[in-house]
């Protein structure tokens, strides 16, 4: 559909009192009957006042309208996202922000879920609360029992324990003293020494930098295809065609005229 806006920008009113104080202008000199005759481009051409309707700068000036490019890159600019900012972004612990950004919310939760976990096991290392240690126990070695105080690998020696050296042995159940069967029980090391500090530190590190690229390399995904998707909806609705048309009329009285556009 084609239609016509017209923009009135220089009128210039042409009256017989006007015309006999201007001879050099010709549409006076003309009869009604000659101007509405006369063909509108010779009637243009045969003033000494004509708008050069030709030149770009003097049309782009009185029209005060944008081009259809700054036009498209206007709307580009007001739609589109930025790569530098969704990185910027994701850099922030939690690597997740630059997918928001991307106004990818769902997406966001991966990062951002996969450093909670990684920063709260790596603090619990660092901090000492999954740290082992190494300890030694007393073991009755007949059924590898574990005593609960590693005082009864001792009870035999009558130096220690007096009072228990001649007692019954309560793990033995055959009536023979601590001292019959001292070696039955042995002290063994169980465990390890472990300390997490380091590797909670590393933990730490590692989720940020994880989280950090993971949610930058998605992020900018993300906003590029919807920059693409946002330049295409651009173009595909610059498809019309702006046309400068110049233009006279002449109402009886006097002539006017000026130019329009379509589009």
């Amino acid at each position: 559909m084609k239609f016509s806006l017209i923009v009135i920008c220089l009128i210039l009113s042409v009256q017989t009192a006007f015309a006999q104080s201007f001879s050099q202008w010709s549409v006076p000199n003309l009869s009604k009957n000659e101007i509405q005759s006369k063909n509108v481009d010779d009637l243009i051409s045969s003033t000494p006042y004509q708008v050069q309707m030709d030149d770009p700068e003097l049309v782009n000036e009185l029209s005060g309208e944008e081009t259809l490019g700054q036009l498209q890159q206007l709307e580009f600019q007001r739609e589109s996202l930025s790569v530098g900012k969704a990185i910027a972004l994701s850099l922030i612990p939690g690597g997740g922000w630059g997918l928001l950004y991307a106004r990818k919310r769902a997406q966001s939760f991966v990062p951002i879920i996969t450093s909670l976990v990684g920063y709260t096991v790596g603090m619990l290392y660092a901090s000492g609360q999954l740290d082992q240690k190494a300890t030694d126990v007393c073991v009755y070695k007949p059924t590898n029992i574990v005593q609960k105080d590693i005082e009864v690998c001792s009870y035999y020696d009558a130096k220690l324990h007096l009072d228990k050296y001649l007692a019954l042995d309560t793990n033995d159940g055959t009536g023979k003293t601590y001292y019959e069967t001292r070696n039955d029980y042995t002290i063994q090391t169980k465990g390890t020494n472990y300390d997490g500090s380091a590797f909670g530190l590393q933990m730490i590190l590692g989720t940020y930098v994880a989280t950090s690229i993971l949610g930058a390399v998605w992020a900018t995904i993300e906003v590029n295809e919807h920059n693409d998707e946002v330049r295409k909806k651009v173009e595909s609705t610059a498809e019309l065609k702006y046309k400068f048309v110049p233009m006279v009329q002449y109402n009886g009285s006097g002539a006017q005229m000026g130019f329009g556009f379509q589009f």
